[in-house]
């Protein structure tokens, strides 16, 4: 009988489970997950063994990247003015930028800043702001 709803029976009785996939002896992740909300730990199975592994902490961290307020947005003025067509009169002005969506295992703050400085925002046409997500 079947341990498990959709396991075949082979894989609980075969006397090596790491070698029924290709006899490599690698372990294979099957597809269940099953979350411990009183452990706080993340269980999944290998081949009918029940493994845990540590559930990480990430820091969601947003950068929002636009052109400085001195310089012609081009592809903003395209948008506020087919808006206009369109007829949102009450349209001012359109700034278009951009949201970048970090995932960090620690925030540092410096750290972040130096990211942005040397890769996510060019700092002679660019201004950003960081906003960590709770």
């Amino acid at each position: 009988m079947c341990s498990r709803p959709g396991t075949p029976d082979s894989v609980h009785a075969a006397p090596n489970p790491l070698t029924l996939f290709g006899g490599t002896g690698a372990a294979v992740r099957s597809s269940s997950t099953a979350f411990l909300p009183s452990s706080g730990r993340r269980s999944f199975w290998v081949i009918g063994i029940q493994t845990y592994v540590p559930k990480l902490v990430m820091t969601t961290v947003r950068v929002y990247v636009t052109l400085k307020p001195s310089l012609l947005d081009s592809a903003g003025r395209t948008v506020a003015q087919s808006l206009g067509k369109l007829g949102y009169s009450e349209l001012q002005e359109v700034r278009i930028g951009k949201l970048i969506e970090l995932k960090l295992e620690t925030y540092d703050e410096a750290r972040v800043k130096e990211m942005c400085n040397k890769l996510l925002a060019n700092p002679v046409i660019e201004d950003y702001r960081i906003e960590v997500a709770p």
